[in-house]
C-alpha cells in the first residue's frame, strides 16, 4: 500500500513542513503537486494534517482512495516523481537587523504549550529595573546582560533571572527568545529559520505571540551592573 498527498500548486511552500522526510517523491499535474511515499505513521501525523488545502490517499491496486474511505475516486496516473528535497528548494530568508525598531512577521506561528521551561530573559519597566538592580546584591548581577527597547522597558538576559515585576519572560530554544507558555507550531522550521539567522550573525531572536520577531546582537548587550545602569539611563533621559 502507497500513501499519497495532493495540494494546489500556489500552495507548494507549505510543503516546506515535510521537507525533511526526505525519502518523499514529488510531482507535478496540471495545477497540482502530488507527494509519495509516505509512511503509515507520517500519513496520520499532525504534521502532515496540518497544513492547509493538503488531500490524503490511499493507493491500492493501481486505484486510488480518499484516505479512509473504501471506494476508489480514479486510476493512478502515471507521472513524473523527483525527490521532494529536489523539487523543494528552500530559498535563505532575509531578515532586518534593527535591534528593536523594525518587526516582521514570517508564515508560522506560535501556539500554547503546556511544557514547563526555565525562564532564561524578562521584559521589564525600566523603572522597576531600576529599582531591581540597585537593592539585588552584586553576585545576583555578575551573569545577567541587559539591552534597552523603544518602549520604556529593558531586556535581561541570564539564568536565574532577576527577581523583579516584570511585563514579559521568555525560554531560550537554540537562540530564540519565545514567551513562556509557548512553542511553535510547526517545530521543524526551527531549525531552517535559526540556520539561517546564524549565518548572519544574529545572536538572539526575540519572538512575541503573533508571531513577530526582534533581533538582537551581542553588541548591544551590556554587563549589570548599578554603574551602567545608572550611566545608561542618565544617557537616555538627556536625550
Amino acid at each position: 500500500m502507497n500513501y499519497l498527498a495532493k495540494i494546489p500548486e500556489s500552495k507548494l511552500e507549505d510543503l516546506g513542513a515535510i521537507r525533511h522526510w526526505s525519502h518523499l517523491k514529488m510531482a507535478r499535474k496540471d495545477s497540482e503537486i502530488w507527494v509519495s511515499g509516505f509512511s503509515k505513521e507520517q500519513i496520520n501525523s499532525n504534521e502532515l494534517k496540518c497544513i492547509p488545502f493538503i488531500e490524503l490517499f490511499q493507493e491500492t491496486d493501481s486505484k486510488l482512495y480518499p484516505l479512509g474511505k473504501r471506494v476508489p475516486i480514479a486510476k493512478i496516473d502515471r507521472l513524473i516523481w523527483t525527490p521532494i528535497t529536489n523539487g523543494l528548494t528552500i530559498d535563505p530568508i532575509q531578515f532586518n537587523h534593527n535591534l528593536f525598531e523594525i518587526k516582521e512577521t514570517i508564515n508560522w506561528r506560535l501556539q500554547a504549550s503546556s511544557k514547563t521551561q526555565d525562564t532564561f530573559a524578562l521584559k521589564i519597566k525600566i523603572i522597576d529595573f531600576q529599582k531591581s538592580v540597585e537593592n539585588a546584591p552584586k553576585i545576583r548581577l555578575n551573569h545577567l546582560k541587559w539591552t534597552v527597547s523603544n518602549d520604556q522597558t529593558v531586556l535581561v538576559l541570564g539564568s536565574p533571572p532577576l527577581s523583579t515585576r516584570y511585563v514579559e519572560s521568555y525560554w531560550l530554544s537554540r537562540n530564540n527568545l519565545i514567551p513562556m507558555g509557548y512553542d511553535f507550531d510547526l517545530k521543524v522550521l526551527e531549525n531552517e529559520i535559526s540556520n539561517s539567522i546564524e549565518n548572519d550573525n544574529a545572536d538572539y531572536i526575540l519572538w512575541d505571540k503573533s508571531g513577530g520577531y526582534q533581533i538582537i546582537t551581542n553588541n548591544v548587550l551590556e554587563s549589570v551592573s548599578r554603574s551602567s545602569v545608572k550611566k545608561t539611563l542618565n544617557r537616555l533621559s538627556d536625550e
